[in-house]
């Protein structure tokens, strides 16, 4: 997912553009002489694999575009099941932002917002859909969560509520086998936060924990957070995703040093390093974890930002959008930062330029290339 931080509650694509063919972006050209670790703001030249995108990823992108109801619709994906069949997305017309589902030719309006509040950070486990409302733009921190069962009639509810404004980090919901999870300010002097994890069923809330943590989410079995000494450092953490109790971490995750960013599946870990610059992966069944990608050092920030996987694909980028295959270890890398590739559930979501979002399936897609 493509985040523009200014000026906005979160992180929502805007609408969708074909990518037109290209090789992997050159990075920006040394000043005269510049110091070898420093490099200008700006994207970072790809080190690892880079390929073009495929004209079959063409085809089917073009192929995957969303019906909007009306010609002045605005579609923005929130969320994709995992089979990519059901798409949830904020559709805006005139000054009402209404969050639908898209089951092929099909929508129904799960909830309906006034300007300027919006949404965003939404997650979907199969049945449960989780995502905050940001309720003022001149304020991130202005925000409550809540749940909709998707097998029900009911309305959506509120599992949390942040409208204290309590300083805390930019919200996401994770939405797994009738839990949620996100991490919130506690409005304690040493700003501390808490990770939530919420039975859906049951309704109830509990704080797994306190301190200096961010980032939760799902892998498989385990809820994982970043939880940072004294000096930054930061090391994963994590309890049982059903009950919430302590667990084991295995080496390779405990010896690791996630910074800003990590995304999980059911199988696949994976993080941006110190300074931003590499992601790594690990899976049960790798030997140790395995570096994906990695962009020039020295560059300025952002750096790699906001990684999302699933399968065998995780979206990334550096102010330019990319996507990199597991399998190969190829990137792809959009020509411009018009043009966002993001993965929600089990989609590809193709957004920028003004055109309508494209949703593929990701087990449509065949590999990218092998340099």
């Amino acid at each position: 997912m493509a985040c523009v931080l200014a000026g906005t509650f979160g992180c929502s694509p805007g609408s969708s553009t074909l990518p037109s063919p290209h090789s992997a972006a050159p990075g920006p050209s040394r000043a005269p002489n510049q110091p070898p670790d420093r490099a200008p703001l700006g994207a970072g030249a790809l080190l690892s694999c880079g390929v073009d995108l495929p004209s079959e990823w063409r085809g089917r992108i073009e192929a995957a575009k969303l019906e909007k109801s009306s010609a002045d619709e605005v579609l923005n994906v929130e969320a994709v099941s995992d089979d990519a069949s059901k798409v949830f997305a904020g559709a805006t017309s005139g000054k009402q932002t209404s969050l639908v589902v898209i089951t092929g030719h099909e929508r129904r309006t799960i909830m309906t917002l006034n300007a300027p509040e919006q949404f965003y950070g939404a997650s979907f486990d199969g049945r449960w859909l989780t995502f905050g409302v940001g309720h003022h733009p001149g304020n991130q921190h202005l925000w409550t969560v809540h749940a909709w069962d998707s097998e029900s009639a009911d309305e959506p509810f509120q599992v949390g509520d942040n409208r204290a404004a309590v300083r805390s980090p930019w919200l996401f919901t994770r939405a797994h086998r009738g839990k949620v999870t996100w991490v919130q300010g506690t409005g304690k002097p040493d700003q501390s936060n808490g990770i939530h994890l919420y039975d859906l069923a049951t309704r109830t809330d509990r704080v797994v924990v306190e301190g200096r943590v961010d980032g939760p989410v799902f892998f498989g079995d385990l809820l994982l957070w970043r939880e940072y000494d004294e000096a930054k450092t930061a090391r994963f953490t994590g309890v049982s995703a059903s009950d919430g109790t302590p667990a084991a971490l295995p080496p390779a995750l405990r010896d690791s040093r996630p910074d800003w960013y990590a995304t999980a599946d059911e199988k696949t870990l994976a993080w941006t390093d110190g300074d931003q610059k590499a992601i790594h992966a690990w899976r049960a069944d790798w030997p140790g974890v395995r570096e994906l990608a990695k962009i020039e050092p020295g560059v300025e920030l952002p750096g790699i930002s906001f990684p999302q996987l699933s399968g065998d694909l995780i979206a990334w980028t550096s102010k330019l959008s990319s996507v990199t295959d597991i399998r190969t270890g190829s990137t792809y890398r959009a020509d411009g930062m018009s043009t966002a590739l993001s993965i929600s559930g089990g989609g590809l979501v193709v957004t920028g330029g003004g055109v309508t979002p494209s949703v593929v399936p990701i087990t449509d897609l065949p590999p990218l290339p092998a340099c």
